[in-house]
């Protein structure tokens, strides 16, 4: 799955089963099952568009969400984060 990530588009961090919520002290942990979170940049919306239409597209992997899209003032690439249910 992420062994074809397109030209333009880098990845910065990966979660397996990220977590609902913070940490509290004496609170149990809960996180977000069979999730994969992924954060990146991107030189163009189009490129990270049709990686999402592919992804979604790869047996397995029942949705691919995009949680957020923003301009990034120190870097001249938006960053992005993606919500994966495996």
């Amino acid at each position: 799955m992420l062994d074809a990530v397109p030209a333009g588009i880098l990845l910065d961090r990966l979660q397996v089963d990220p977590l609902v919520k913070a940490l509290r002290e004496r609170e149990r942990v809960t996180t977000q099952r069979g999730v994969l979170r992924i954060e990146g940049h991107c030189t163009d919306a189009l490129v990270l568009n049709q990686w999402m239409e592919h992804l979604k597209k790869i047996a397995g992997l029942r949705d691919v969400r995009l949680v957020a899209y923003a301009a990034d003032a120190t870097n001249a690439r938006p960053s992005f984060q993606l919500d994966i249910d495996a």
